[in-house]
């Protein structure tokens, strides 16, 4: 959840800011001539550079619209992976330490089998 709020608040303040900025400076000061545009895949459609009409608003609309897409294709893998990683990193090193308490020079061999067996079921039984 971390994830999913952290990258909609940074498509909010990479694509809000610039909104508010420009369009303070311009009708608030008119102090700017085109507004403020960062690197997103449909500005490459102005022609001759954005200026305030409907183009540039339909094409904010679409750059959000991407933005949001590109975060939300992003995050799925990335999260799972990290979720897994972190999952199976504490498995093994569980594994691990079960297997050096081992007590490999007491007692027989049976009731080292039964160690031995013990710690492959419940590992088993946790990958499952």
């Amino acid at each position: 959840m971390f994830l999913v709020r952290y990258n909609l608040s940074i498509i909010t303040l990479y694509m809000f800011v610039p909104l508010v900025l420009d369009t303070v400076l311009h009708y608030g000061f008119n102090s700017i001539e085109e507004p403020i545009v960062l690197p997103l895949p449909f500005n490459s459609f102005f022609d001759d550079g954005p200026k305030w009409n409907l183009k540039f608003y339909v094409f904010l609309s679409l750059n959000w619209w991407f933005a949001v897409e590109m975060c939300a294709v992003l995050q799925g893998p990335v999260a799972h992976y990290a979720i897994l990683s972190g999952y199976f990193q504490t498995e093994i090193q569980i594994f691990t330490e079960k297997i050096k308490m081992l007590k490999l020079d007491e007692g027989s061999i049976e009731e080292i089998d039964e160690q031995i067996s013990a710690i492959v079921q419940s590992h088993s039984n946790l990958m499952v």
